[in-house]
């Protein structure tokens, strides 16, 4: 009594549960009948049960709305209650008159669907594209289904014959049952008796041809059959209570049987609970839930909604000429094995496929329930070891490479040094006379300035406040600094740069080295006074060099022309005679001058006698002295100030340095002219000077030879008499007086001879 009542409030909740459904979807369609595009109309040939079993639907929409905005609406015409062809019509037509707007693409799950939707698709909606899914190769027409002309399978038509001027392409699924019966063989050889279990949804005469495919697949082994087109549930459940050992339940489904029982599915699975040591296969997906299944071979249902769902979307996006046309479906048919069904029947592993194996309801190990956490932990190890192993394999490289740097600053007797910027104090390391290094901190200016020597205490702070400032980035000095507790000086090249900066960018540690360049020192003194030997003996030699060859000359004309005069008997002739040898003379005597001046100026002993001088006046004697000295052929003139200048200077010396100038202008100036003159002048400081020049317009110096014009013993024409020290005395008196003197020229132009010294205050004034 308990259990009838249990019964029938299922059923109850069954029929609210489907009004509930079937409401909530017509509400859904006419809403939507609002909107511009309605969405993705899915009708299914079963019943929401089987639905839940294999997913099919589920798959379906999530695959659609990964990839798109469309809607999805479900409808299940349950076609294992309404058995009749004329039932699937009306619920179609009243389906259809729920809503106003015609969805954008039909998916049709099974061929009673199909079926049923061939007949009452109104002209409107002739041109929606229909998708086909879970239906057979071949078409079975429901309508003639009964009027005797279905005798055998092979009477049955191909699906596409059934399209007629319908937009239609979709997927069809096989059946499986060789494949299926072989895995009953491979799995339970001893089995002798097959039951092949199928309900009353293809009540039709060709089943029993059906049947004899079947049985001819299973041979030796005998087939019994429970339809559900010839018993009612009971009395199936009835025939599942004598099955033995020996026997093996192959299930297509058992959804309705010949009363249309509502309760025929959870009546027919509550019953196989009791058949434990029976091994139940099943020729389609029934879900997982099922803990009694064995197994079987067949296509999975979510894999067939995902298949149909893609296909759906390339109708979306390609229409129907552009996507697939009607083919098997693309997912292939695996074996599923329900792992604790295997383990129950005790048959063993081995005796699985060896391909295309699915195991479910397998408890998982450890290690196979957390994969990823535990190779995630063995990575996060194992990362954790090799970066310890390089850690302390860069540890042990960095000691080593100290090692050879501590080694090396010994070596080069180097050692570093730190500021603190804030502190300002030094850390040093210190090398001592044995070259055991010795790191002292705290180091403060004061202290520092005690192992510095007194003429570079200023070298370290200079350095120090260029890098604080940002004046320069890195720098070095040298000077001369000792060990603490020595007294010997050593020199030290100190080079630095900032390290570290604090947040608002300023220096906060200089870091430095300190290398002695003592030994490099006394090396520099030692080339210094090597070249300096070197020099004076190479400028000892070019000097006799010289000499010899500039006194040579007027001696040789003051000997041979002597010796002509004795031999001559003319006036004239002996008179030109003692000219040439007089100018030869001179010559001589000017070369004497010139060396002896030379000497003087560099040994210290050229005596300048310094008193008032009044530039205007002087300049004036010099002009009466040269101006007979020039032709007709050279304008000589003398700028002199309005204002008389009279400094406190050697008069004599600056006479001969002018006479230098203008002598060298009336060599070299064939015609044109010469100028001479001086003017108050001021420095490149800003100090004043006087300014004196001779300017001529003559052949000029080429840009090369200006750098060397004051060097001894030069001469740029070799025809023109002259000793090639005129020049360079004038540079050495000039020099001793404290002034300025340089040359401005241009080949073929002129040039223009200056020298400058300082307006010093007449001895009258200055004592005034």
């Amino acid at each position: 009594m308990g259990e009838g009542n249990n019964q029938r409030c299922y059923v109850g909740m069954l029929i609210l549960a489907f009004l509930l459904a079937f409401t909530s979807v017509e509400d859904a369609w006419a809403s939507a009948g609002d909107d511009k595009g309605m969405g993705i109309l899915v009708v299914s040939s079963y019943s929401p049960v089987r639905e839940r079993g294999n997913r099919l639907i589920e798959a379906f929409t999530e695959e659609i709305r990964s990839h798109s905005q469309e809607h999805v609406y479900a409808e299940y015409m349950n076609c294992e209650d309404s058995f009749r062809f004329d039932g699937w019509v009306k619920w179609f037509r009243r389906m259809i008159s729920v809503y106003s707007v015609k969805p954008r693409i039909i998916v049709l799950l099974g061929n009673e669907s199909w079926s049923a939707y061939r007949e009452v698709c109104p002209e409107s909606w002739h041109d929606i594209p229909v998708v086909l899914g879970g239906v057979k190769r071949t078409f079975i027409d429901y309508k003639h289904l009964y009027d005797g002309g279905y005798t055998h399978l092979s009477q049955l038509k191909c699906m596409e014959e059934s399209f007629g001027s319908f937009p239609v392409t979709g997927y069809y699924i096989k059946d499986y049952p060789r494949e299926n019966i072989q895995l009953i063989k491979r799995l339970q050889p001893n089995i002798k008796h097959i039951t092949f279990c199928y309900d009353n949804r293809y009540s039709a005469p060709y089943i029993d041809n059906y049947l004899e495919i079947v049985t001819q697949e299973a041979a030796p082994m005998k087939v019994f059959s429970l339809l559900g087109n010839r018993m009612t549930t009971a009395q199936m459940v009835d025939s599942l209570v004598s099955l033995g050992s020996d026997d093996a339940l192959l299930s297509a489904g058992w959804y309705s049987d010949s009363e249309h029982d509502p309760h025929a599915y959870p009546r027919y699975h509550n019953e196989l609970s009791r058949l434990k040591k029976i091994g139940i296969y099943q020729m389609i997906d029934e879900g997982w839930s099922n803990m009694h299944y064995l197994g079987g071979y067949y296509v999975l249902g979510r894999e067939i909604g995902t298949d149909v769902a893609r296909l759906t979307l390339q109708v979306m996006n390609k229409g129907i000429a552009g996507a697939e046309s009607f083919r098997q479906m693309p997912s292939p048919p695996r074996y599923y094995i329900n792992y604790p069904a295997l383990q129950t029947l005790g048959i063993s592993e081995k005796r699985l496929p060896d391909h295309d194996v699915v195991l479910y309801n397998k408890k998982l190990s450890f290690f196979e329930s957390y994969p990823y956490t535990i190779c995630g932990s063995l990575f996060f190890f194992l990362c954790v070891v090799l970066l310890l192993l390089r850690e302390n394999k860069r540890n042990l490289r960095l000691l080593e490479n100290r090692r050879v740097l501590d080694f090396t600053l010994h070596s080069a007797w180097i050692s570093p040094w730190e500021y603190d910027c804030k502190k300002k104090t030094f850390t040093i390391t210190w090398s001592p006379a044995d070259r055991k290094h010795t790191t002292e901190k705290g180091w403060t200016f004061a202290r520092l300035e005690e192992v510095i020597h007194p003429d570079d205490l200023s070298v370290v702070p200079e350095l120090i406040d260029s890098l604080v400032s940002g004046k320069c980035e890195q720098g070095y000095v040298q000077l001369r600094t000792k060990n603490p507790g020595e007294e010997e000086f050593h020199w030290f090249e100190m080079h630095a740069r900032v390290s570290h900066f604090d947040r608002s960018g300023r220096p906060e540690q200089i870091i430095g080295l300190r290398h002695d360049i003592s030994e490099l020192k006394r090396n520099e003194e030692l080339v210094m006074m090597r070249n300096k030997a070197e020099e004076a003996n190479r400028l000892k030699s070019a000097f006799l060099a010289n000499m010899s060859h500039e006194i040579r000359t007027p001696l040789n004309a003051i000997v041979g022309f002597s010796n002509l005069m004795t031999d001559s008997d003319e006036p004239e002739e002996k008179q030109e005679f003692c000219r040439i040898i007089n100018d030869n003379n001179e010559l001589l005597l000017r070369l004497i001058d010139d060396i002896l001046d030379m000497s003087k100026i560099e040994a210290g002993y050229l005596d300048f006698v310094y008193s008032d001088v009044d530039l205007t006046l002087l300049m004036r004697d010099m002009e009466h002295v040269h101006r007979l000295r020039f032709g007709e052929s050279i304008a000589f003139s003398c700028q002199v100030p309005d204002h008389p200048v009279v400094i406190n200077s050697d008069s004599k010396r600056l006479m001969q340095v002018l006479s230098n100038f203008l002598s060298n202008a009336r060599k070299y100036t064939a015609e044109g002219s010469v100028t001479m003159g001086y003017r108050p002048d001021t420095d490149a400081t800003g100090k004043p000077v006087v300014y004196f020049y001779v300017a001529d317009t003559g052949k000029g110096i080429a840009e090369e030879n200006l750098p060397h014009v004051f060097e001894r013993f030069t001469k740029f024409d070799a025809f023109v008499q002259g000793t090639g020290l005129g020049l360079s005395i004038c540079e050495l008196i000039i020099r001793k007086m404290e002034g300025e003197i340089g040359v401005e020229s241009k080949l073929g132009v002129g040039s223009t001879f200056w020298f400058t010294l300082p307006l010093g205050l007449p001895k009258e004034q200055s004592a005034h």
